[in-house]
């Protein structure tokens, strides 16, 4: 997995790669339809990646495209809330039973470790869930709980390890990317959330390929609108674009 490549794509686009984090940042201020036009443009973003040799190259974000983002968006958004509201009565039961555990043995010191090793276990389990559905919803545009569990257990089946292992790593990676952003007045908290979203789906996108390699079944191309597709290099995918700056550590 490279790490390196899915924290730092976003932001090495040449001219307008600082721009595109902070339109992101923006957009993830706004309640509700923020996430929803980041989860859309992110769906291009994949679907770049995927058609990528490189994986770095994306398309730049832009409001003309708001309403695209929006509808591409929606039901990886969706899928997302359903699956969180279906977790919360396991986050009550752990929040519960610690505290039934805490008061039983007059040890309050159990209910928080109890609470916090149980929600962390849960938390880990709904990510290792819930990002194969929502980029089933992605690329299928549309929500098929059946066919995302279909795809989740065949995903987890052929590259779980691999998966879970990415997980518990990106976590750790994640946590100082936001305390640095912490850092820097708490200002950069927005911005280095932005950047730990974009690389969680760049490193899926990676896992993705592998899953693919291992002989995984395809799932479907994103009919995006000829503006925002893919567009080739200049002599076939095989010839790589000439770059206007140093891409070596990419290599």
């Amino acid at each position: 997995m490279d790490y390196g490549k899915a924290y730092l794509f976003l932001t090495r686009k040449p001219k307008t790669g600082y721009t595109n984090l902070l339109m992101a940042t923006l957009l993830s201020l706004i309640p509700v339809v923020g996430p929803i036009v980041i989860m859309g443009y992110m769906t291009i973003v994949a679907e770049w990646l995927l058609k990528d040799e490189k994986r770095e190259r994306y398309p730049d974000l832009s409001f003309e495209w708001f309403m695209d983002y929006l509808k591409l968006g929606l039901w990886p958004f969706v899928t997302g809330i359903i699956i969180a509201v279906i977790f919360i009565p396991f986050y009550m039961i752990i929040g519960v039973g610690a505290f039934a555990i805490g008061i039983t043995t007059d040890e309050p010191i159990l209910l928080v470790v109890i609470s916090v090793v149980g929600s962390l276990l849960l938390g880990i389990f709904l990510s290792v869930i819930v990002r194969p559905m929502m980029f089933y919803s992605q690329k299928v545009q549309k929500l098929d709980f059946k066919g995302s569990l279909r795809f989740t257990r065949q995903f987890l089946k052929i590259v779980g390890g691999k998966y879970l292992i990415t997980i518990i790593l990106n976590t750790f990676v994640s946590m100082f990317v936001i305390v640095v952003g912490l850092l820097v007045c708490f200002v950069g908290l927005y911005p280095a959330s932005a950047i730990v979203q974009f690389a969680y789906e760049h490193l899926f996108i990676q896992l993705y390929d592998e899953y693919l390699k291992r002989g995984g079944e395809p799932l479907p191309e994103v009919n995006l609108p000829p503006q925002l597709a893919f567009r080739g290099y200049p002599h076939g995918p095989q010839v790589p674009e000439k770059a206007d700056h140093d891409d070596s550590e990419f290599r």
